[in-house]
């Protein structure tokens, strides 16, 4: 199955599909130039505010609430904490500008009918906030211009996706243009994502690329997961002595599909917040802690007991200790423990990458690959959304590198990659079992083929025994029927002796009628047997019983079967001697004659003895 052709093919493959990502990533490694990253905003405000209040608008100097956090100016992009105060909060910020803009060219003015002069009303600039998380209002000098449904009193919601604000130029002024931003949260963190601004064809590239792979891709990378986590799922109850792994990559991919559906929520009710959070913790610690396991079951080595108590253990802290820990608590477990778990899974990573050493499998450098990029992945995610580590990005042009200071989750695309490594699992195991079955099918051919013959062999000796059966028992009815035929006539011929009453010619017709009885049960008993050894006379009476089958010069006839010497003691005297080479058949007259005269003196020196 493993043929030469076949590897050549999937090395075919696999460069072709690292050609084409390759090509993708580069066609898309610069699609902006003339896009400018917003650096900084001002009048950052954060309240804590009853869930019923009403928005303030952008014309209110200040948000109705206790203050929580009041800034001058922010750095893009800012992770706010604001852990101490729990429960529904609301933030509003600032953005100059006229820094990103060109001067208004005179197409923006407007006659006395209401009528553009000179160009187009066309906008030529737009904006894109990379991940409008919270929801929000986005006002450009006062005017209400974008925005997406933000939490409220009934419920939470939480929007991976980009958006996109143009800038119309008829609200665009010579100078001092504002974008104000409003938002509203439940959560105990405030991300506030990178802002860009350009051209409108730029920006638009820039809102589909990431709304394409924050969130449609995400999406349909959590389906695909569903469907293909149940499908292994399915194909270890079909073989559970040899599906352990597809039980772990099963578990995994439908544990992941289940915890993205989760994230990725739009909208949660308030009262289920702290079930939905809870939920993200036990479904994450259980995604780790089963792809650990799935590589320990990949490369044969089963985890001790010992390690899988702390394995278990560390992944259910999170769920267990969540609804006891305060807002502090709950912080530290954010900050420190998905990198605990990811130990773990490091540990893994390290006895797969000793078993590609000692086995040289292609399977498993694909597998390392795919767990390393799903590690990778993970952090960035992580990092993401707390903003541990700041990476620098330059001000002018966009790339796809930009994403990675954008708060969207990526663990999403190293997903597939397990799916195909676990399908090339599969599809090896599958060949393995396609030839195992061919070998059986070929062994049990040549088993039922031997059968047969010994079948047919076995059937053709059972229906010569059966012959053989039917034929012994007609023998022995002959054997009855002539014995008690000879039986009758002797006992008449006795009594017909003892009583004087002797007729000899009634006499000799009934012992001429015994003795071909008895020539009859003699032939019976030659046709029966085939060998010389297994008729009842000596070597000496079947040589004379040759000898009288004869053809002899009287007569073309030969003589019946049963008249020899050694069953007819009376024809051993001289008087029959002379006839013993060419015993007469029933048809011959003489030799009845001669028979008969041999009988009668026969019986004649009995009588008188």
């Amino acid at each position: 199955m493993n043929s030469p052709r076949r590897g050549s093919l999937k090395t075919v493959f696999f460069w072709l599909s690292f050609f084409i990502i390759a090509l993708l990533v580069i066609a898309t490694s610069t699609v902006a130039t003339r896009v400018y990253h917003v650096d900084a905003i001002r009048d950052l405000e954060v309240v804590a505010a009853a869930p019923d209040s009403r928005d303030a608008g952008p014309e209110a100097p200040r948000l109705a609430g206790r203050v929580l956090v009041q800034a001058p100016r922010v750095a893009l992009p800012h992770l706010e904490d604001v852990s101490q105060a729990g429960g529904f909060k609301r933030v509003r910020f600032r953005i100059d500008l006229d820094r990103y803009l060109e001067r208004p060219t005179a197409c923006c003015e407007i006659d006395a009918d209401g009528g553009v002069i000179g160009g187009r009303r066309i906008p030529g600039t737009s904006l894109v906030i990379s991940q409008a998380l919270d929801g929000m209002d986005v006002y450009l000098n006062g005017v209400w211009v974008a925005g997406l449904p933000k939490s409220n009193a009934s419920g939470r919601y939480k929007w991976y996706r980009p958006l996109q604000v143009p800038l119309a130029r008829r609200l665009l002024q010579p100078e001092g243009n504002q974008l104000t931003v409003e938002l509203t949260t439940w959560d105990p963190q405030i991300q506030l994502a990178p802002i860009y601004i350009g051209d409108l064809d730029a920006i638009s590239t820039i809102h589909e690329l990431t709304l394409f792979i924050g969130s449609s891709l995400a999406n349909a990378s959590n389906v695909f997961c569903l469907l293909a986590g149940m499908f292994m799922l399915g194909a270890w109850l079909a073989s559970r002595k040899d599906g352990a792994v597809f039980l772990h990559a099963g578990a995994t991919t439908v544990l992941w599909s289940v915890l993205f559906t989760l994230v990725l929520l739009p909208y949660v009710p308030a009262a289920w917040l702290p079930l939905w959070t809870w939920a993200q913790y036990a479904c994450m610690g259980g995604v780790i802690a089963v792809l650990t396991l799935f590589l320990f079951a990949f490369v044969g080595e089963p985890l001790g007991w010992r390690g899988r108590a702390a394995l278990f253990g560390t992944a259910a802290f999170a769920a267990l200790a969540y609804p006891l820990l305060g807002l502090r608590g709950r912080e530290w477990l954010d900050l420190w423990w998905l990198p605990t778990m990811l130990c773990f899974h490091l540990y893994a990573c390290s006895r797969l990458a000793l078993h590609i050493a000692r086995t040289r499998s292609r399977t498993a450098m694909s597998l390392l690959f795919q767990s390393v990029l799903a590690q990778v992945f993970a952090l960035r995610d992580h990092n993401a959304v707390q903003h541990l580590i700041s990476i620098p990005m330059p001000e002018a042009g966009w790339s796809m590198t930009h994403l990675l200071v954008a708060p969207i989750f990526l663990s999403h695309l190293s997903v597939p990659l397990l799916l195909f490594v676990v399908a090339q699992i599969l599809l090896t195991k599958f060949q393995a079992n396609v030839k195992r079955i061919r070998d059986h099918n070929r062994i049990l051919t040549e088993t039922l083929q031997q059968r047969e013959r010994e079948l047919l062999i076995s059937h053709n000796r059972q229906r010569e025994m059966e012959n053989e059966a039917a034929m012994q028992l007609e023998r022995d009815r002959i054997y009855r029927d002539l014995h008690d035929g000879i039986g009758s006539k002797l006992v008449t011929t006795l009594f017909s002796v003892r009583d004087r009453a002797i007729d000899h010619e009634r006499l000799e017709g009934r012992l001429l009628e015994a003795l071909t009885d008895l020539r009859e049960i003699i032939s019976v008993t030659q046709v029966g047997s085939s060998e010389p050894s297994r008729t009842s006379c000596s070597p000496t009476a079947a040589a004379s019983t040759r000898r009288s089958r004869a053809p002899t010069s009287r007569s073309n006839t030969r003589c019946p079967r049963g008249w020899s010497s050694c069953c007819w003691p009376t024809c051993r005297s001289s008087s029959c001697a002379s006839s013993r080479s060419r015993w007469p058949t029933p048809s011959s007259t003489p030799a009845r004659a001669d028979c008969r005269s041999a009988w009668r003196s026969s019986r004649r020196n009995r009588w008188r003895w």
